[in-house]
């Protein structure tokens, strides 16, 4: 877990910032500060639009009944390619971008949805949900060991 937050904190900076050096030299310091400007404001117009447009998918879903399992994984991913945009540097407004528009979104969704849905199969993840009275409510992976989800690392 070190390794990745190692990365995620310092690599990530270093990576946008060489990258952001280089295309600087090559296109000169204002045309890149407008292309981050310009992919921010981008960014936070389509992040407002495509959450609105998860929200009212996930009001639907719970309306009808429906558990809204990629409804909040879209939300999740909308939100956090929204913030991603937000950053400057070229990878974090590809991967921002990718979180956010429609088609991209859901190719990442449907991996994360299939990922976690191993783990939960294998084990590695477990869960368990308490109902509105403090009842302890079983689920389909609750073997009744665990009081909280959890992730088992490797």
């Amino acid at each position: 877990m070190f390794f990745k937050l190692f990365f995620l904190f310092t690599l990530v900076p270093v990576i946008e910032l060489w990258l952001l050096i280089r295309v600087g030299s090559i296109i000169g310091f204002f045309p890149t500060i407008g292309i981050v400007v310009l992919t921010g404001v981008v960014g936070a117009w389509m992040a407002r639009i495509q959450g609105l447009s998860v929200i009212s998918e996930l009001n639907t879903s719970v309306a009808q009944g429906k558990v809204p399992g990629k409804e909040l994984v879209n939300a999740v991913l909308v939100f956090v390619g929204g913030a991603l945009l937000l950053t400057p540097g070229f990878v974090t407004e590809i991967l921002g971008f990718s979180m956010i528009m429609p088609g991209t979104r859901d190719m990442i969704s449907a991996f994360l949805m299939n990922y976690f849905s191993k783990k939960v199969q294998s084990g590695d993840i477990k869960f368990s949900h308490y109902s509105t009275h403090g009842r302890r409510s079983k689920s389909q992976y609750d073997d009744g060991k665990v009081i909280d989800a959890e992730r088992v690392d490797d």
